[in-house]
């Protein structure tokens, strides 16, 4: 009987840490997700796991980045939260950010580490969500960084594409200016001066065919 007792002691007490760890676990993503930098600051000097996320693989980082809440995001990446992960759906912070035009959440990121040449489920990376999104500040920081300024999409899809189809001027003028190709073609056969033309933006188009872009 003694015996038994010393084999389920230890059964028990590993049985209480670990819903002590799943429960704190849970409470710094509750934390996250309503933008209490506070209870943040305290769970992490608590010890508490900064990458501890949910059942789909989102972490606090990952909702602090895509909800613009600067001060948490720079609490979790000083507590050595895992700054490239991406969940199932591969959408890292940096990504987040990024589709929510969370400017300086971005800047901290890139700062940080954060790797803009990373894919998400839908084959995009950051500049092809900056570029969809018509965050022109955003392009503008992501090219500084680095960012491959073509890199494709499944459908061979550039940001200069989406820039021209989305008629946005400024955009497609930081993407030319890091030498995109402006005679790039996807799928469908579209480039980006066709694009333009067919939506009507004249300014785009007029932009393209003044930077030597084919009829």
């Amino acid at each position: 009987m003694r015996k038994l007792i010393f084999l389920i002691i230890p059964l028990l007490l590993m049985s209480t840490l670990s819903m002590s760890i799943q429960a704190s676990a849970e409470t710094l993503m509750q934390a996250a997700r309503g933008d209490d930098t506070a209870r943040i600051e305290a769970l992490l000097n608590e010890k508490v796991s900064p990458d501890q996320g949910d059942a789909d693989g989102m972490t606090p980082l990952m909702v602090t980045a895509s909800r613009g809440n600067l001060a948490g995001v720079k609490l979790l990446l000083a507590a050595g939260a895992e700054i490239n992960a991406g969940g199932d759906n591969k959408w890292t912070a940096l990504m987040r950010a990024t589709y929510n035009g969370h400017a300086e959440v971005v800047g901290t990121l890139l700062d940080t580490g954060a790797n803009p040449a990373l894919r998400n489920d839908i084959d995009a990376t950051s500049l092809l969500i900056a570029t969809f999104q018509s965050r022109e500040r955003i392009v503008d920081m992501l090219l500084k960084a680095g960012a491959e300024v073509d890199a494709r999409r499944r459908d061979n899809g550039t940001a200069l594409i989406w820039a021209a189809h989305r008629g946005h001027a400024g955009i497609v003028s930081l993407l030319m200016k890091a030498d995109a190709d402006i005679h790039a073609t996807n799928t469908q056969g579209e480039t980006p001066l066709s694009m333009a033309r067919n939506k009507g933006h004249q300014r785009v188009e007029k932009m393209l065919l003044d930077a030597g872009a084919k009829r």
